[in-house]
C-alpha cells in the first residue's frame, strides 16, 4: 500500500514537473496574483507582489510596499513638492502597460518639466481594479489623508462605478465590499463584508502565502486561471436583479435615465458619496477634481456600431450620463473634466485605437488623457488648489516657511 502511495506521488510529482517545464519551454504565461483581502476595502493591492500580467497588453507588474502599483512613496510630502493623489479603479492602476506609461506617470513628468519648473510634482496612483466610489472614499479617508496631497483627483468610469456603488447591482464582487447605504436621509457605510471568513486574519495570511507561491510558478497560475474561467461560466453575471431592468442592463444601464429603484438608488448614492468625496478632500486643505472616464462605445470610430447600439438600448444618446453628472458637478462646486472628447477627436482624426480589446487604455490612449489632464491642471491650478503654498512650492525653487 505504501509503494503505491508512494507511486502515485512521485508520478503526480512528475507530471506537475513536466507541465511547469512545459509552460515554460513554450513561454506560456497567466495573469500573476497581485491581490490580498482587506477587511476596510474588501480587496487591495498586495505589498511588494509582482509578476507578469498579460490577459490585456503585457507588463511586468511590480506593487510597492505600501500596497500601490507606483514607486516608492515617501509618507512624509518632501519639501518643494506639489503632490497629487490619484484614486480610481483598474483605468488608473493601468497594469496593461509598463508603469512609466500610465497617465499617472506622464502626468507626474509633464506637468514638473512643462508647468511647475523649479519644483517637484508626485502623482501618487491609488487606483485598483474593481473599486467602486464607497471604496475610493473609504481609501480617500483612511490612506490617502497620511500623505497630506495639495489635489486629489477621482477617476470615475460609468462602465462599473454605478453598479459597484449598489449592492444589488453590484456584478464585480456583490457584497464583498463596503457599501454606502441610504438611511434617514444620510448616507451610512456598509461594512458588513468584513464579517466574512476570508477576511479573517488567518484566512488573509493563508491567502497572501498561497498567491505568493503561486507566482513563482506557471502551473499553478494555469490552474487558478482554470478555475476562474469555470467560476465564471457558472455565474450568470447578466442575470437581472429587478424585472424592470433591460435585459441587457450590465451593457446599459447607465445609457439610461433612471427610473427603476435600483438605477435610481444607484445614482443617488453615488451623487451622495461625491459630495462626500469632495467635503473630504476640502477638510484637509486638498483641491478635488472628478474625472469622466469614456466608455468604449462612446469613443468608438465606428457610428454605425454606435447607431445599432443605441437603437438595441432603446436610447437617443450615448452621453446622458455624461451630461448628469457635468450638471450635477456644476451645481455643487465641484471642478470637472471630461476625457470623452479628446479621446474621440484623436479616434477619428487618426483611426488608431486608444484602448486594447478589454476597454483600457492603450500606451496611447495614457498618453492622450495625460496631456488632456496636464493642460486643464496648468490652466486651473490656482482654482484647484485650495492652499497652493501649504506644499511649500513658489514656483521658484524656494520654500515657503
Amino acid at each position: 500500500m505504501c509503494k503505491r502511495v508512494l507511486v502515485v506521488v512521485i508520478g503526480v510529482l512528475l507530471w506537475c514537473a513536466a507541465a511547469e517545464g512545459g509552460l515554460r519551454l513554450l513561454n506560456v504565461r497567466f495573469d500573476a496574483s497581485l491581490f490580498t483581502p482587506d477587511p476596510e476595502l474588501g480587496w487591495a493591492l498586495r505589498p511588494n507582489a509582482k509578476g507578469w500580467i498579460v490577459s490585456e497588453g503585457e507588463a511586468c507588474v511590480r506593487i510597492n510596499s505600501a500596497g500601490m502599483r507606483d514607486k516608492e512613496r515617501s509618507i512624509p510630502k518632501p519639501p518643494n513638492t506639489f503632490r497629487i493623489a490619484f484614486l480610481g479603479d483598474s483605468m488608473t492602476e493601468a497594469r496593461q502597460v509598463p508603469l512609466e506609461d500610465n497617465y499617472c506617470a506622464r502626468l507626474e513628468h509633464d506637468l514638473e518639466t512643462s508647468v511647475m519648473k523649479g519644483g517637484v510634482v508626485e502623482v501618487v496612483n491609488f487606483g485598483v481594479p474593481g473599486y467602486g466610489t464607497a471604496q475610493e472614499l473609504v481609501m480617500l479617508r483612511n490612506r490617502v489623508r497620511k500623505y497630506k496631497p495639495d489635489l486629489v483627483l477621482l477617476e470615475f468610469y460609468f462602465g462599473n462605478d454605478l453598479s459597484d456603488n449598489h449592492r444589488t447591482l453590484d456584478y464585480t464582487k456583490p457584497g464583498g465590499r463596503p457599501y454606502f447605504v441610504e438611511k434617514d436621509g444620510q448616507l451610512i457605510l456598509d461594512d458588513s463584508f468584513r464579517y466574512r471568513p476570508e477576511m479573517q486574519p488567518a484566512a488573509i495570511l493563508r491567502h497572501n502565502w498561497l498567491a505568493d507561491l503561486m507566482n513563482h510558478s506557471r502551473l499553478l497560475l494555469f490552474l487558478d486561471f482554470a478555475k476562474a474561467r469555470a467560476q465564471t461560466a457558472l455565474t450568470s453575471k447578466g442575470s437581472r436583479p429587478d424585472p424592470l431592468l433591460p435585459s441587457d442592463w450590465v451593457r446599459s444601464l447607465m445609457y439610461i435615465p433612471p427610473r427603476t429603484p435600483y438605477a435610481i438608488q444607484s445614482w443617488s448614492v453615488t451623487e451622495g458619496m461625491l459630495l462626500m468625496l469632495r467635503d473630504e478632500a476640502r477638510s484637509q486643505g486638498d483641491g478635488f477634481l472628478l474625472l469622466d472616464f469614456p466608455m468604449g462605445m462612446q469613443i468608438s470610430a465606428d457610428q454605425q456600431k454606435q447607431r445599432e447600439f443605441m437603437h438595441k438600448a432603446g436610447i437617443d444618446t450615448l452621453f446622458y450620463p455624461n451630461h448628469r453628472l457635468e450638471s450635477f458637478a456644476r451645481a455643487h462646486g465641484i471642478a470637472y473634466l471630461s476625457l470623452q472628447q479628446p479621446l474621440a477627436d484623436y479616434v477619428l482624426q487618426h483611426n488608431q485605437r486608444v484602448t486594447f480589446g478589454a476597454g483600457h487604455f492603450n500606451k496611447l490612449g495614457h498618453r492622450i488623457v495625460a496631456d488632456a489632464l496636464c493642460d486643464y491642471i496648468s490652466a486651473h491650478l490656482d482654482d484647484l488648489t485650495i492652499h497652493p503654498r501649504s506644499s511649500g512650492w513658489s514656483g521658484t525653487g524656494e520654500e515657503h516657511p
